[in-house]
């Protein structure tokens, strides 16, 4: 019996993620009282009814913590002060966010937060991939190299991996019907991936169809993730949608057909004849490479991508 006792303890062990002990030493007496006000709202009846929240509290921790503390209260009991601290660390420009990342990948506990004027169902690890992946007004992105970018990506993909239950058939199945079900183009923008949030894919969408107002140029923008193409199959399935779309107009063959995909790290970029006339492929190369491709925050590389590619094609297209 106590040979099995040892046993569950070593596999119970390796199982859990070496996750930080929250050390209640490391942080001052004002800091520890907040964070138990935060704990006990968010168990009561009230904020269970969603009468009441934690605002007092949240303003005042925000105003009188340390960077030290934060790190500390990111490995809280309590699931909504573990997500309060990460989005602090995150306005502090803290350098290791994906090693919270790492270490909080089973994180799952179950928390209500408002979004807007409602609230709404997360859990600790989705959030703080929502928070670190969309959220383009934190501070530590400035000093993110790319190989933390491709780090956290990883992160993400290995999170949404086991959550789905994708292994290699699940996923061929999935391209399968994908590539047997594509419907008809929703907008200027199809983000099959979800990269976006819809006030994202509105901009990209308004800036898209202003100038084709302009120039009568049509650009269609789609998404696509790892359950909808595998790496090698961007630009066929690219091509295949701007004949079966018939992105531009016939008589100019004047459309472009912006084929994305974050998981692959791929971008896929067909004009017609009319568009080769004003951008070389050299050209477009540069402008996936430098722009498209660039190191950042999704929809920001994104945008300002389209919009470097709109300003040279409205000047060669006077």
């Amino acid at each position: 019996m106590k040979y099995w006792s040892i046993l569950f303890c070593i596999l119970f062990t390796t199982v859990v993620y070496s996750q930080p002990k929250y050390d209640s030493t490391r942080v001052s007496p004002l800091i520890r009282k907040l964070a138990l006000q935060i704990d006990t709202i968010t168990k009561s009846n009230c904020f269970k009814k969603f009468s009441c929240y934690y605002s007092k509290e949240l303003k005042l921790l925000r105003e009188r913590v340390k960077v030290f503390e934060l790190v500390q209260l990111v490995n809280h009991p309590s699931e909504h002060v573990r997500i309060s601290a990460f989005d602090g660390l995150l306005d502090s420009a803290y350098p290791k966010f994906v090693d919270i990342i790492e270490q909080h990948l089973n994180d799952t506990a179950f928390l209500y937060l408002w979004e807007a004027d409602f609230m709404v169902s997360t859990n600790v690890i989705e959030k703080m991939l929502s928070l670190i992946m969309y959220n383009n007004s934190w501070v530590g992105k400035f000093d993110f190299t790319e190989a933390d970018f491709k780090r956290l990506a990883a992160l993400e993909e290995q999170y949404w991996d086991k959550k789905n239950g994708w292994d290699d058939q699940k996923i061929a199945l999935a391209r399968k019907k994908f590539g047997d079900s594509l419907s008809q183009p929703n907008g200027h923008v199809n983000d099959y991936e979800k990269i976006f949030d819809r006030l994202e894919e509105i901009r990209l969408d308004s800036l898209i169809k202003e100038f084709k107002k302009r120039t009568s140029i049509q650009i269609t923008l789609i998404t696509f993730g790892k359950t909808n193409i595998s790496s090698d199959s961007l630009d066929a399935l690219t091509q295949r949608i701007a004949e079966e779309w018939m992105i531009g107009q016939t008589y100019n063959n004047n459309g472009i057909v912006i084929g994305i995909s974050r998981t692959h790290k791929r971008i896929s970029i067909l004009m017609g004849n009319a568009i080769e006339k004003m951008l070389s492929k050299q050209e477009k190369q540069q402008l996936i490479d430098d722009e498209f491709l660039k190191a950042g925050a999704y929809f920001k590389t994104t945008f300002n991508a389209l919009k470097t590619l709109i300003l040279i094609l409205e000047e060669r297209n006077k």
